[in-house]
């Protein structure tokens, strides 16, 4: 899937550098708009004193100095509760929402993915609302690497956040200084739906609902050749379990009506699994060095299943992958990673 740092440029906060990894999150502080120390400070009647200010002013500056988040925090919001009329309430507000972009990419560096969707949800929605989607896709790169571990770590919370996200793109909502959003979108949300998919295949094992959820990703962007990849996995992994069923039987029954039914369902999924083996192959031919170890392993598959359909030939198969050659539009477009 293209990656995030490609697609977004400078998503979080407005102004957040997304490395080709995604892994060095830097969030820059908002602008402060004017220094307070270029302020003509001035009584007016419905305002606080000139030495009440002082203090608001001096308790910024302190806040600002402060270098532990939490206690930053705590500061900034003890002040706002002291000093709510006076002038430098905007740059409290905006140093609070830096500090709360600071802590988040902490937890986002750490992969401590309930800590940080902890600050988005109970922070980030109310007090920098603008930036939801900024935020809900910082999530995406650590949770796919995490889908793609052998224990899923974060499956919860992981599906909770990427279903949150889609939600919040497909409702309308924009990620904040992201150029040709409505270009990027599909794509974005395709790496969504896939990590979801991972998520449901890997840590849910509902197959079924996993096959739904990459078929979809290929609906939104059809251009990663991993996307394919993954359904003719998962129809692997049927072809596996029926063979097993089949193979179970009694030689009588194999040859009875149990026998063919579940040989016709073992033909439909590994036609199903040529197909998208087929399509992994076409879609990734524009990029192949960069799939080089996958295209050959799906080679050697689509290979196998084929004779295993065509009583042991190759025959019409070179005839079947030009098919899917141009399946995709956009199968052209920059790789992303996959690893």
């Amino acid at each position: 899937m293209k990656k995030l740092s490609t697609l977004l440029a400078t998503c979080l906060m407005g102004s957040i550098a997304l490395s080709q990894n995604f892994n060095n999150v830097a969030f820059a502080k908002p602008s402060l708009l004017i220094s307070p120390t270029d302020l003509n400070l001035r009584v007016q009647d419905d305002k606080p004193d000139a030495a009440s200010e002082k203090k608001a002013y001096d308790a910024y500056n302190a806040a600002r100095a402060e270098k532990d988040f939490a206690k930053q925090q705590t500061m900034i919001k003890e002040a706002l509760g002291v000093y709510p009329k006076s002038q430098y309430v905007k740059f409290f507000k905006e140093l609070l929402g830096a500090n709360i972009g600071n802590r988040f990419q902490t937890e986002i560096k750490a992969e401590k993915i309930d800590t940080a969707f902890k600050i988005y949800s109970e922070e980030v929605v109310t007090t920098v609302p603008d930036l939801e989607v900024n935020y809900l896709l910082a999530f995406l790169d650590p949770l796919s690497r995490s889908a793609k571990k052998p224990d899923t770590p974060n499956a919860d919370i992981g599906q909770t956040v990427l279903k949150k996200a889609i939600d919040v793109i497909k409702s309308g909502k924009a990620p904040v200084n992201v150029p040709e959003w409505d270009k990027k979108k599909p794509a974005v949300l395709a790496s969504l739906y896939q990590t979801v998919g991972l998520y449901t295949w890997k840590a849910s094992k509902k197959d079924d609902d996993a096959l739904n959820v990459f078929k979809e990703s290929i609906s939104q962007d059809c251009s990663d050749p991993v996307t394919y990849y993954f359904v003719a996995e998962l129809y692997k992994g049927k072809y596996d379990a029926l063979s097993k069923e089949y193979e179970a039987l009694a030689e009588a029954d194999k040859t009875g009506d149990r026998g063919k039914e579940l040989l016709d369902k073992i033909n439909g999924v590994v036609d199903s699994m040529i197909e998208y083996y087929a399509k992994t192959l076409g879609v990734s031919e524009s990029k192949a060095k960069t799939y080089e170890k996958l295209r050959a392993g799906v080679q050697g598959a689509v290979e196998l299943f084929w004779k295993f359909r065509h009583e042991e030939k190759l025959d019409g198969l070179t005839e079947f992958l030009g098919k899917f050659k141009t399946e995709c539009p956009t199968a052209n477009a920059s790789p992303g990673g996959t690893n």
